[in-house]
């Protein structure tokens, strides 16, 4: 069992990332989480649920708000041979608190700047065969959906449903040669609107050698409402010492009508000197939207923390967003910096102090800019029953 808590008070200056907005808020945000897990031979549940409760403070004239609450269970059941897995989550998100990089996938950009409440639920399938044979497969089903309450006047937000389909194979060549294979279909329908459906395959190819890993990847997307792609990547994991590891994945994709846009994946995390280390994530994909857009979407993280004393961390944080509608050209870029001091102040209770800023531009506006400065305390309690 673990329970979590932590409070955070923040000063932010426009808040809602608008563009010529010089409004500032003070907010107390209160989070709680709750743990509850049971891990036998063959079986492991878990049960997470969370909720935030949200206080402006100051002049503000907002009343205090409940937010970010959810529920997550999952299960994992282990037989001979077989191993079946099944997830179920709901989460409900004031649009008001919604930032770029706390969204889910590419049909959620439209979420930000409106006001109301966006409902995410979905429920997962899954069970892989023979994974201790030289042969295996595995299959996985999934459907899930986003409701949108109390929207405010002129949004154009809709309800939209997804469900998804995927049946892979495994085939160990030999002692480090693995060829995978896996078959996928998914379908997404917005309120209002006719069915969209994607069908896929994926054939990828890996050898291993020393402490490295070599891999190539082929992958086909027909999608009923944008042209076809294919997409070939290459990629490689090495271990370079015991506290290092770098994984990458580079390539093309290809559309049907000659439009080329490069894709990968780097992974990269070192402990630089037994006081530092730096971490790198960075992904760029393209993907389908709930409404038949075609997204190129890329996603990265870079941050370097230094111990300054055996209790006392400092942290730099550098993440940025951009979203490319291939369809029609629109585009957003967001990119956010961050400094921040983490304190232990006991065994149990850690104090952070930090600042940011925030920074976006779509198209057809001007940028707009956010800072941010807080506090927040927090510790978890851990027992078993």
């Amino acid at each position: 069992m673990r329970f979590e808590l932590s409070e955070r008070v923040e000063a932010v200056r426009n808040p809602t990332l608008n563009p010529g907005q010089d409004d500032s808020e003070i907010l107390s945000t209160t989070n709680l989480g709750y743990e509850l897990s049971s891990k036998t031979r063959s079986d492991e549940l878990s049960l997470r649920l969370q909720a935030a409760l949200r206080v402006p403070l100051g002049s503000s004239s907002d009343d205090p708000d409940i937010d970010d609450t959810g529920a997550t269970l999952s299960y994992r059941h282990i037989a001979p041979g077989a191993t079946f897995t099944a997830l179920a989550s709901i989460r409900r998100r004031d649009l008001s608190y919604l930032k770029s990089f706390d969204l889910d996938d590419d049909d959620d950009i439209d979420a930000l700047n409106n006001t109301g409440d966006r409902i995410n639920s979905s429920l997962q399938f899954g069970v892989e065969v023979g994974e201790d044979r030289p042969f295996g497969w595995g299959a996985s089903v999934g459907a899930s959906q986003v409701r949108y309450k109390n929207l405010g006047a002129g949004s154009t937000l809709t309800d939209y449903d997804s469900e998804n389909a995927t049946l892979t194979g495994r085939f160990d060549l030999s002692q480090v040669t693995q060829l995978t294979s896996s078959l996928s279909y998914s379908q997404s329908q917005e309120e209002g609107s006719s069915r969209l459906r994607t069908y896929g395959a994926n054939f990828a190819l890996s050898y291993l050698r020393d402490t490295s890993e070599y891999r190539t990847s082929l992958s086909f997307a027909w999608p009923d409402q944008s042209n076809d792609r294919v997409t070939l990547t290459v990629g490689n994991t090495t271990q370079f010492s015991d506290r290092g590891q770098i994984s990458f994945d580079v390539g093309g994709t290809f559309s049907d009508g000659g439009s080329t846009q490069f894709v990968g994946r780097l992974d990269y995390q070192n402990q630089l000197t037994p006081n530092s280390n730096a971490r790198v994530n960075i992904q760029r994909q393209v993907s389908d939207a709930s409404d038949g857009a075609v997204v190129l979407r890329t996603r990265g993280q870079v941050g370097y923390d230094y111990s300054v004393t055996p209790l006392a961390t400092l942290a730099f944080d550098l993440r940025y967003l951009e979203r490319e509608n291939l369809s029609n050209g629109s585009d957003l870029e967001e990119y956010g910096v961050s400094v921040s001091v983490n304190r232990q102040l006991t065994t149990d209770w850690l104090l952070t102090v930090g600042l940011g800023q925030t920074s976006r531009k779509e198209t057809g506006l001007a940028t707009a800019k956010s800072e941010t400065i807080y506090f927040s305390i927090g510790r978890a309690w851990t027992g078993r029953f």
